[in-house]
């Protein structure tokens, strides 16, 4: 008999956990992990102060991409409240990883806006999309200031590749959702005939295409996923500073967010453990260490901040976005 959607996603997050256990486990009992190292965010709690500092100015830029992208289709969404819906996502995230903050939001940001639910949900979508367009184009923007690295590494080089195709393909989708020929071509409309959803597919579509007459705010959400990801890859390189020079501290920095890319491609499995896993085996191509304990401490830093998203939620429904004209 075939298991119920929640009783898959129930499995799957169950099975996630498990292998974030095991890695975890695997990555202690081969020295990758040293657990003592951890206390250096109390020990050193000027860079610590640093780099949540510079997490939230990172989730402070996303939540502003979103406003950018909701006034665009003539919602008013202000950074505050934009912020608040960010810091319940992360909190969220922590008991469903990946979807956690979208559904967080897209319940809070609809509520009052039962008729654009459909609408303010794809809003959210292209705001992850234009977020993952962001984090894949960082360490392309990043390349060019470690030549060493992208020259010697065979790995490092194969990341940036997929990160630069990731994004490409990324555009293209986009590009074919604003175009008219796009969505009128005979593949589209297969997919839409294929795959209907009860029409969900194409209300998408049309929600994206309203978008080619503000180019700018897309433009403009790319840019801040950018400048947002490179907030979380500065903030890897502050809980660093402590024992290794700025330019290593740097290079720890642009590695980490060749391992954010991993631990988004689609055919892996993501999450706590595989992505410290990523990152130590990244800092070992470069002959660095503690990757590990650094990713454990921005997860920790994030931990730090789930309170406060907790908070929020149980305050309850509020107008987080109001029409433009109200």
């Amino acid at each position: 008999m075939a298991l119920s959607l929640t009783a898959r996603r129930r499995a799957w997050s169950i099975g996630r956990a498990a292998l974030a256990v095991a890695l975890l486990t695997l990555l202690a009992r081969g020295g990758l992990i040293e657990w003592p190292k951890l206390k250096g965010l109390v020990l050193h709690w000027p860079l610590s102060l640093l780099a949540l500092a510079l997490l939230l100015l990172g989730l402070a830029i996303g939540s502003w991409r979103f406003c950018v992208l909701t006034a665009a289709r003539g919602f008013r969404l202000t950074l505050a409240n934009s912020l608040r819906l960010t810091l319940m996502g992360n909190a969220a995230n922590f008991v469903l990883p990946t979807i956690g903050s979208d559904l967080v939001r897209v319940w809070f940001a609809s509520d009052g806006h039962a008729g654009h639910r459909t609408e303010i949900a794809t809003i959210c979508l292209l705001d992850r999309v234009l977020g993952l367009m962001g984090l894949l184009l960082l360490p392309v923007a990043l390349a060019p200031c470690f030549p060493g690295i992208v020259r010697t590494s065979p790995v490092v080089l194969s990341i940036l590749l997929v990160s630069a195709a990731g994004a490409g393909a990324l555009a293209a989708a986009i590009l074919v959702a604003l175009s008219r020929r796009g969505l009128a071509s005979a593949p589209v409309r297969f997919l839409l005939r294929t795959f209907p959803l009860g029409g969900y597919p194409r209300r998408v579509l049309d929600t994206i295409h309203v978008y080619r007459q503000y180019p700018a705010a897309l433009v403009w959400g790319v840019v801040w996923s950018v400048v947002s990801n490179f907030c979380m890859a500065a903030s890897i390189a502050a809980l660093q500073l402590a024992g290794i020079p700025v330019a290593v501290a740097m290079l720890g920095g642009f590695l980490a967010s060749l391992a954010f890319v991993l631990n988004n491609v689609p055919i892996t499995p993501g999450g706590i453990g595989f992505t410290e896993a990523a990152v130590a085996s990244l800092y070992g191509h470069a002959g660095l260490g503690g990757g590990a304990e650094v990713m454990l401490q921005m997860r920790i830093l994030l931990l730090v901040l789930a309170p406060v998203g907790v908070m929020l939620y149980f305050r309850g429904m509020r107008a987080y976005l109001t029409p433009a004209r109200a």
